[in-house]
């Protein structure tokens, strides 16, 4: 990735902003905390799903204008310009 403009990470998961307003994210998405969202229906177990790891970062293009991050254990919190 290029012009990072910050960087957090919660407990195993990690999440940047760029200076051009984009957000990425990878690692695990085992509680949603990755912003993909999860079906209701899928199971929650104590280890996390290949499905559920992200090895490489992904650009959730529905997040526009991000501003800045910061992860707890299992979440983010996202402050955007709107």
């Amino acid at each position: 990735l290029e012009h990072v403009d910050g960087v957090d990470c919660g407990f195993s998961f990690s999440a940047c902003v760029t200076q051009f307003q984009q957000l990425f994210v990878w690692g695990s998405d085992k509680e949603g905390q990755l912003g993909f969202g999860r079906p209701p229906e899928a199971e929650s177990t104590l280890i996390p799903r290949r499905e559920d790891i992200i090895c490489y970062p992904q650009h959730l293009i529905a997040i526009t204008e991000a501003k800045a991050i910061a992860c707890g254990d299992h979440h983010m919190l996202l402050l955007t310009s709107e």
